[in-house]
Formats: structure tokens, C-alpha cells, sequence
């Protein structure tokens, strides 16, 4: 038994079998050829990345803050609404059939229930009262459903 012999992949169609060899002597061409494909790749990838940047919109070529050369800018990280995310967190520990974020990008409160409620996926509001407001309206509207159902 050869080693062309040792597995033999099909497609069930005649003339498409192919063979694989259990030596990795035989794949030496092929790993070669990958290799170098991935090589030539990422030179490609590296040399577009480089020259990406290099132009703004004023200006021209070569200028702004983040061309290559050009020292870093220190900069802080701007923690936006931190009152707002505090208030949504405390909240959210108050209420454990609720999950509560304040989402910054939209400066609103969002609350989804953690237990199924046909027909809401959560609810919204601009500040917290008006947030716990609408979730009593919801689980109301739950207790609601459950005693018109039993």
C-alpha cells in the first residue's frame, strides 16, 4: 500500500478524487507557495497601510498631528455624562428584574427585562424618573396579561 493509498477524498462524481499523502515531504511545494503568497500579502497590506493617512483634506501631503515623525499628542480620555452612568448603575442594583444603562450616545436611560414580556423589548426615557415610570407602566401591563391568561 502506497501512501497516495492511505486516505482518498471524493466527490462522488468520477475523475474528482484526489489523494493525500500522509507525508509532509510531498507538500513541500505547496507549503512553499503558501508561504510566499502570504509574504507577498502582507508586504502589500503593510505598504498600502503605510501610505494611507499621508494626505488631509487641508493642506496636502506630509501634514497633521498624525504623520509618520511627528511626536504623540497627549490627549485625556473625556468621560461623558459620568453622573448619568452612576444614577443608571445604582439603579440597575435596585432593580434585579431589570437590566439599566445609560446609553451616552444617545443621552437616554434604557431598561430591558430580564423575564420574558411579549411585545417589549425595553423601555426609554430621558431621565431616571420618567425610566421607572415606564417600567412600573410595563410590569403593570405584565401583571396585566398574566391574570387575563390564568
Amino acid at each position: 500500500m502506497s501512501d497516495l493509498d492511505i486516505v482518498r477524498i471524493s466527490s462522488g462524481m468520477p475523475g474528482l478524487g484526489y489523494a493525500i499523502s500522509a507525508n509532509i515531504s510531498d507538500h513541500w511545494p505547496l507549503i512553499v507557495g503558501l508561504v510566499v503568497a502570504i509574504a507577498i500579502t502582507g508586504a502589500l497590506i503593510r505598504r498600502r497601510i503605510g501610505g494611507a493617512g499621508t494626505e488631509t483634506r487641508r493642506g496636502g501631503p506630509g501634514r497633521g498631528r498624525h504623520r509618520r515623525g511627528v511626536p504623540r499628542v497627549a490627549w485625556t480620555p473625556i468621560r461623558w455624562d459620568v453622573r448619568e452612568q452612576a444614577a443608571a448603575a445604582g439603579l440597575d442594583l435596585v432593580e434585579p428584574d431589570w437590566v439599566i444603562v445609560y446609553r451616552v450616545w444617545a443621552r437616554r436611560f434604557y431598561a430591558v427585562p430580564a423575564w420574558p414580556l411579549p411585545g417589549l423589548a425595553g423601555v426609554e426615557a430621558p431621565t431616571i424618573a420618567g425610566l421607572r415610570a415606564l417600567m412600573r407602566q410595563a410590569e403593570a401591563r405584565a401583571h396585566g396579561l398574566r391574570r387575563a391568561r390564568a
